[in-house]
């Protein structure tokens, strides 16, 4: 049987307890869910359910050669469908009340915890990513007419881009914490 990979989640409201589970803490209902172990690698993909549907416009666009609109429609009919995934996902979990993040980890705390071989990959990816999405625009004859391409292209690569500068802070974070721990 093969080793299931780990997956770290990630996230502004991830946070892990006492018990090193993995907690969403949602601030606006002030309400915490217990991630179980085996639902970490579907909740960190709902995580990026935005990015996913702005994704589908682009395929439905370039690749199936949609017409604009319909690749819109596709698009916001998959958030909506990834939105509803993510809410009854969240609604099957346990819910917590009266949870304090100050007193948990948070996901860059337990990010830290990667090989620096892991996080300098990640940012370097997501970097690449960033500009690849750019630099495809000039190198596919007609991308740039197609003012929803660019948009979305450039959606990516600034988020992919966030993503290349957080893993570098997480680095340099990495790094800090290794330094002052051998003194």
């Amino acid at each position: 049987m093969a080793k299931q990979k780990e997956v770290v989640l990630t996230g502004k409201n991830i946070y892990f307890d006492k018990h090193k589970r993995a907690i969403y803490y949602n601030k606006r209902k002030n309400i915490a869910y217990v991630i179980p172990k085996e639902s970490e690698g579907t909740f960190q993909t709902y995580t990026y359910r935005y990015m996913f549907a702005v994704i589908v416009v682009i395929f439905c666009e370039l690749l199936f050669k949609i017409n604009i609109w319909i690749s819109l429609a596709i698009g916001v009919a998959s958030a909506v469908l990834l939105e509803y995934r993510y809410q009854k996902t969240l609604s099957s979990m346990t819910q917590l009340r009266n949870f304090k993040p100050e007193n948990a980890k948070s996901s860059v705390e337990k990010q830290i915890e990667l090989s620096r071989g892991a996080i300098l990959l990640r940012c370097l990816l997501y970097f690449a990513l960033a500009i690849l999405m750019i630099a495809n625009l000039y190198a596919t004859e007609g991308l740039l007419d197609n003012k929803m391409i660019v948009a979305c292209s450039c959606i990516v690569s600034l988020g992919a881009g966030y993503m290349a500068i957080k893993m570098a802070l997480i680095l340099i974070k990495k790094n800090k914490a290794e330094l002052s721990h051998k003194k």
